[in-house]
């Protein structure tokens, strides 16, 4: 796309500025609609953010997203795989036509030479990680400056055959990465850990073993003060025999079953997870275990925060409450009546965020969403579609709260999906005019990390759910299949691609890092939020950033 089709930054604030931003997103699709076109994935915020290696299968198991629970146990915990397709295809409704273009050729913003100037960032400060994906996978840290430093990932000993993957995290001053073999058999039981300095890439320490290997599935940690943790997988055993290893300087800690979900304060405690609604505390040092007072009244009610306080929406002394607790210890207990009010009248629970701290109830086909907000009271909206649609099928959009308190939700008309918003219980929707339509599509995605909105839309080639829809009247701005929007409303800007992706916020909220093709040879990019510009990365490969 031109710089002429690029959309003109603006000044915003919470119900201003709206208008002014959808006249300018509104000339973008009038005057580039040929370049916005596409066929049939927060990121986030990356502080101690940890990745595998692999195609890009972008894992929505994100700690500042809402994780939805269903009452029939479904999940937004979703492995979303971008698979779009390169053959060409065609489609038309009501004077559209459409065909492949998925390759990041029509993105918005100006081109820099600068890497997110408005990260501020000390030109020699390691602001993230670059995971190659080619074999054997590479690491590189990346300054602020563009440079790179390649990381020693080697397995020595390694089979000529070795399929290395390789896990990875940050916290602190410190950068942790695993090399393993993945191949199965004894003759493939091998394993590195290393952590680096941060800023120079030195190894700080490193230690290696034969009889157990990642489960890189679950993510890796580290400590501030450099202690890893992950879950791990007895080589050779006929079954799963998890068990959560802790490396440091002083070697390798078998912390006994269960995985591990962080890495070990400086008191040596630990948040793990046993299985089916078992959240508990272990000591990697005395390998003490203690499980918390109350928990969810249901599955999936209960969960870690960042600092390792275990939050639940429990039935707590016959009351349905918000409570926070760590090592046994409550912190605190929110009484929520109006749940409790709600359940007495029949209805049931439908879905929920602990982390946002709501719930959906349903009766008679109809749902209502109750929030309790920060300052402990609760508020009740109405999730009655807007007149002329319908909840989108496949999609977990059903609800977000943006940094004004808003919400947020994604219903679906005849002429394609929009993002539409109720300012306050008891309000109409209205839609949120800062993002465009989107159709030709199977399910989308909607998140709010921080100060960034993104939508994400899934082209019929990547996502294929329930029969085959009938858009008409699409307007000239809509978004057609894969397709990726970002939005951070207090600098105006919006981010348009027509390849549809999951990406990777800094910590900061200024930076956002993202893939444009489904390459792994490609370079990703990385987005200004604050001045509109962009930069390509220096290599190709998975971007996660770093702390702080």
């Amino acid at each position: 796309m031109s710089s002429s089709c690029t959309p003109r930054r603006l000044p915003w604030t919470s119900g201003q500025g709206r208008s002014l931003l959808a006249l300018s997103l509104l000339a973008l699709g009038s005057a580039c609609a040929d370049d916005v076109v596409s066929t049939d994935e927060v990121g986030e915020d990356g502080s101690g953010e940890s990745s595998t290696t692999g195609t890009e299968e972008e894992s929505s198991t994100e700690s500042e997203s809402s994780t939805e629970s269903t009452s029939e146990g479904e999940s937004s915990t979703e492995s979303e795989s971008s698979t779009a397709s390169t053959s060409e295809s065609e489609s038309s409704s009501e004077g559209n036509e459409w065909e492949e273009v998925t390759d990041g050729s029509s993105d918005t913003g100006e081109l820099s030479e600068t890497l997110c100037a408005s990260g501020q960032w000390p030109p020699d400060r390691v602001v993230a990680m670059i995971v190659g994906e080619q074999e054997p996978p590479t690491v590189r840290l990346l300054r602020a400056d563009g440079d790179t430093i390649l990381l020693d990932t080697s397995l020595p000993g390694a089979a000529a055959d070795a399929d290395v993957e390789v896990i990875t995290a940050s916290g602190g001053e410190y950068v942790f990465v695993g090399a393993y073999d993945a191949e199965s058999g004894l003759d493939h039981a091998l394993s590195r850990y290393r952590a680096y300095d941060r800023d120079t890439g030195a190894i700080v320490w490193e230690h290696g073993e034969t009889a157990w290997e990642p489960v890189g599935i679950w993510g890796v940690f580290i400590s501030a003060d450099g202690r890893a943790a992950f879950t791990a997988d007895e080589v050779g055993q006929n079954e799963d025999t998890y068990s959560s290893r802790v490396v440091d300087a002083d070697g390798i800690l078998n912390v006994g079953q269960g995985n591990a979900y962080g890495a070990p304060g400086a008191d040596g405690w630990m948040t793990m997870n046993g299985g089916e609604d078992s959240n508990f505390w272990r000591n990697a040092d005395t390998l003490e275990t203690m499980g918390g007072s109350y928990g969810g009244f249901e599955i999936g009610l209960d969960s870690f925060d960042e600092d390792g306080v275990l939050v639940s929406i429990s039935n707590a002394d016959d009351t349905i409450s918000i409570v926070e607790e760590y090592l046994g210890q409550v912190l605190d207990i929110t009484p929520w009546p109006e749940v409790e009010a709600r359940f007495a009248e029949g209805w049931g629970l439908s879905k929920s965020s602990v982390d946002q701290r709501w719930l959906i109830l349903d009766m008679d086909d109809q749902e209502i969403l109750l929030h309790m907000r920060d300052d402990d009271v609760s508020e009740e909206f109405s999730l009655i579609p807007p007149p002329g649609q319908v909840e989108p099928t496949c999609s977990y959009s059903n609800a977000t709260f943006n940094q004004f308190g808003e919400l947020l939700s994604t219903w679906r008309g005849a002429d394609g999906d929009r993002v539409w918003r109720k300012d306050a219980p008891g309000m109409d929707w209205v839609v949120e005019d800062s993002l465009l339509p989107i159709a030709y599509l199977h399910r989308s995605q909607l998140r709010v990390l921080g100060e960034v909105t993104y939508l994400r839309g899934y082209g019929p080639e990547e996502w294929v759910c329930g029969a085959a829809l009938n858009w008409e009247n699409t307007p000239p701005e809509t978004l057609f299949g894969s397709s990726l929007q970002l939005l951070r409303p207090s600098s105006g800007v919006s981010v348009i691609s027509d390849y549809g992706s999951r990406p990777r916020v800094s910590p900061g909220g200024v930076c956002a890092a993202r893939p444009v093709s489904d390459d792994p040879d490609a370079v990703w990019r990385i987005d200004d939020l604050v001045e509109d510009v962009w930069t390509p990365a220096p290599e190709p490969g998975v971007i996660a950033w770093l702390p702080e």
